[in-house]
């Protein structure tokens, strides 16, 4: 099983440089699922080919940093260099028919690729460690307590209709969600940071897995 993994983009404070970034307690986590990630540089010239290369059977799109400009806008605003690799890796694993897992910006990606739409500067979900809501899941009794660190958002009418929820928020914001015919899920919430429902965390990680 070989899992790619996006990064977020980094500034240096101490050189003129961009970098690429990721977070310890990604790695940490994932190895409690036996899991070293190959991390996907966003400077890449062809994602695809990356991909191809080192034969990824998964993909995870991960959350950080706010996404500059749709794909296809005519906004007249570049695409950041993460956003532009995020959509060609999306791209390329659903032609490839891999298994794709989006956490809160990655959730926000996969629904702009299939035609839905965002909201930004959402009231009530930007925070730091300890800011939690509950998510109510499939329409059922069961609700689940989520951490919460975005600051744009998915709104249930603003959701792609090739995509189904599963978790929404009370002021109904996309929490989770799958694709209804592709390999495709995602969460807005960080299982690899502090969270509140780590069974189910681990349950959906391991549903990812065995995709």
């Amino acid at each position: 099983m070989i899992v790619a993994m996006t990064m977020r983009l980094s500034a240096s404070s101490h050189y003129d440089e961009v970098r690429d970034a990721i977070s310890h307690d990604w790695i940490r986590f994932l190895q409690q699922f036996g899991i070293t990630p190959i991390l996907i540089p966003n400077c890449v010239d062809n994602p695809a080919d990356f991909l191809k290369t080192i034969n990824a059977t998964h993909l995870l799109l991960t959350g950080g940093d706010s996404i500059v400009s749709l794909p296809n806008s005519s906004d007249g605003i570049s695409p950041s260099l993460r956003d532009e690799n995020e959509y060609k890796c999306l791209a390329a694993a659903i032609e490839r028919k891999i298994p794709v897992l989006g956490i809160c910006r990655g959730l926000q990606i996969i629904n702009l690729y299939f035609g839905g739409q965002l909201t930004r500067n959402i009231d009530g979900h930007s925070g730091h460690s300890g800011k939690s809501h509950p998510v109510r899941l499939d329409d059922t009794d069961t609700v689940l307590t989520v951490n919460s660190f975005h600051n744009d958002g998915v709104q249930f009418s603003g959701m792609s209709n090739l995509l189904t929820a599963f978790a929404i928020s009370d002021d109904q914001y996309v929490e989770g969600l799958r694709h209804i015919e592709k390999p495709i899920m995602a969460i807005q919430w960080h299982p690899e940071r502090e969270s509140y429902c780590p069974e189910f965390d681990k349950r959906l990680i391991e549903e990812w897995l065995a995709l």
